[in-house]
């Protein structure tokens, strides 16, 4: 179902990926495969970065701030290191929210940036 959504969103073939290379780890299940989930999550980052974030902006939620929806429960797991729930969470904001636009863009590299690369 969201592979499907997924389609709604204009992202180029190597962010596509990297979101079907997140939903692999896509479980509220702690720790299965989390340190997967973690290098996943990583390498989502790399890919996000290189493709840079556009201009337009649409809210498809109620509110322009409808994506803290997700980005919210994304911190929380990783603060906990729960990187599966974080796969989660972070492929439910891709295919709810249009990820490029820069007031998501700019949250989620900061995000990821402060919670998961500051030992690299």
């Amino acid at each position: 179902m969201k592979h499907k959504l997924l389609k709604e969103h204009n992202y180029s073939k190597s962010l596509s990926y990297a979101i079907l290379e997140i939903s692999k780890y896509d479980s509220r299940e702690k720790r299965v495969d989390n340190e997967f989930a973690k290098e996943s999550i990583k390498a989502f980052y790399k890919v996000l970065i290189k493709e840079g974030f556009h201009n337009s902006f649409s809210a498809r939620g109620a509110d322009y701030y409808s994506y803290m929806l997700s980005l919210i429960p994304l911190y929380l797991d990783l603060q906990e290191q729960n990187y599966n729930a974080a796969c989660n969470d972070l492929l439910t904001l891709c295919v709810s929210e249009d990820i490029l636009q820069a007031r998501i863009y700019n949250n989620l590299i900061y995000l990821v940036e402060r919670e998961l690369l500051t030992d690299v």
